[in-house]
């Protein structure tokens, strides 16, 4: 494929393939003409795309720490979905180029994943107009600078019907791994933004928008009666749970005149009675985070007590595993946040560490303060994850499938801890990542947030 420079490309593809072979060889033929590259992820992670060029005659690395290559999330890029966002980002573009040229390269050569933001905005029409204004405003930059942009679009997840009206305002489009140039395109000095109203309306009339409108509706009924009936069985649940965990406590203080026996079975009954009540808390976080309810209690407390709790809670599941647990903390320092939830948030990724490390492994915490924000980090020499896997770590249910067995003292879970964690997280004005070598090379997860 040759794209070269200032052209305009709205890129259509339905599988992987199509998408590692087109972005690839994109971005090398910009790397080989000295162009400075953006890339806008969505769907797709950065170590996805990191991983893509891997066997590119440049060094990646190298080109992400010289400013060459950038990637960037969508949700980075597109903080609101106002009308007036596109128009904002047109200055932005022009700056970019400027910037790119001052550095020294050649030119610019940008490309975004762009079928989440298409899919918020199909049922605007404004907002949509603004997009068609703002693509093809494009075309007059790139007519004026050196600029290349490849506009990307998975169809498996979009309405073809809605697409038709970007094919007008691209120049060349790319169909699958071909490239055409277009018949029916339209320049900036004959585009009007009102080409939209006809497909619109007859997309408002059709009985499938009809049908899926009236299908969202009832999934929203559906979702605010899960979630009533979620808050309730939660409370109902919790109290006599509170109860049980209270009386096998009341039964530990007088543990001299308990048999073995005895003291593992009351031991089993606190540690189960904790992780159901753990789980509720995971449910009743989701629910409050998905209807905006989740409201945060700080208060000023000292973070190596609290990680010092976690490690109690989990320590027969450490030493069943046999594991070696490394405390780097440092004693006395205060952290201002919600302790309950920063307490799920390091009980999640203790136990996580625990459980996908094989037996005997080490787990080191390591915790410090530079400047005004707390550094957590867990790490451990379990089963690690690939870039696939990273992609999909922090989303609602999902767990890693090639996990180890499920043990003795271990559920498989609900796949909500790290998504409820990096809310949690988030919430504080923070942020939680991971990092892995790859397969069984043990795995890191941190998070960062202000501390006072």
């Amino acid at each position: 494929m040759h794209f070269g420079a200032r052209n305009h490309y709205c890129w259509f593809y339905d599988d992987e393939k199509q998408h590692q072979k087109v972005v690839t060889e994109f971005i090398n033929e910009g790397l080989q003409q000295n162009e400075k590259i953006i890339y806008v992820t969505d769907s797709h992670s950065p170590e996805i795309i990191k991983n893509y060029l891997k066997s590119s005659s440049f060094s990646i690395t190298s080109c992400i720490k010289s400013g060459q290559l950038n990637i960037f999330k969508l949700s980075e890029i597109f903080l609101n979905k106002s009308e007036n966002l596109f128009s904002k980002l047109i200055p932005s573009i022009k700056f970019m180029i400027k910037n790119a040229v001052d550095e020294g390269y050649s030119g610019l050569r940008a490309t975004g994943e762009m079928s989440s933001i298409f899919h918020e905005i199909i049922c605007q029409i404004n907002l949509y107009n603004r997009l068609l204004e703002y693509e093809s405003n494009l075309n007059t930059i790139i007519s004026e600078s050196n600029l290349s942009m490849l506009c990307q679009y998975d169809v498996r997840t979009q309405n073809a019907l809605l697409l038709t009206p970007l094919l007008s305002i691209h120049p060349k489009i790319i169909l699958r791994t071909e490239i055409f140039a277009n018949e029916k395109y339209i320049p900036p000095s004959e585009f009007k933004s009102n080409l939209t109203i006809p497909i619109f309306q007859k997309w408002f009339k059709s009985e499938s928008y009809n049908k899926l409108k009236e299908e969202v509706e009832a999934l929203k009924e559906l979702d605010r009666e899960k979630n009533q009936l979620l808050d309730e069985l939660a409370h109902e649940i919790r109290n006599p749970l509170s109860s049980i965990l209270g009386f096998t406590e009341l039964l530990m203080q007088d543990d001299a005149n308990l048999s073995p026996f005895q003291k593992e079975a009351i031991e089993i009954i606190s540690r189960n009675v904790n992780r159901i009540i753990r789980l509720i808390s995971l449910l009743l976080n989701k629910s409050r985070l998905e209807r905006n309810q989740f409201v945060l209690k700080k208060e000023p407390f000292r973070i190596d007590l609290l990680i010092n709790s976690v490690v109690d809670e989990l320590s027969f599941n450490l030493k069943q595993k046999a594991h070696k647990l490394h405390l780097n903390v440092p004693e006395n320092l205060i952290v201002v946040a919600d302790k309950d939830q920063l307490y799920l948030v390091i009980l999640n990724l203790l136990s996580n560490a625990i459980k996908y490390t094989p037996p005997k492994g080490d787990i080191t915490i390591h915790v410090r303060k530079q400047k005004s924000k707390l550094h957590f980090s867990i790490t451990d020499t379990g089963i690690g994850f690939t870039p696939e896997e990273k992609s999909h770590l922090f989303k609602k249910f999902s767990k890693i499938k090639r996990a180890l067995k499920e043990e003795r003292g271990y559920s498989k879970g609900v796949g909500l801890g790290l998504y409820i964690s990096k809310s949690i997280i988030e919430q504080h004005g923070g942020r939680i990542d991971a990092f892995s070598k790859g397969l069984n090379q043990g795995a890191t997860f941190f998070f960062e947030i202000p501390c006072e």
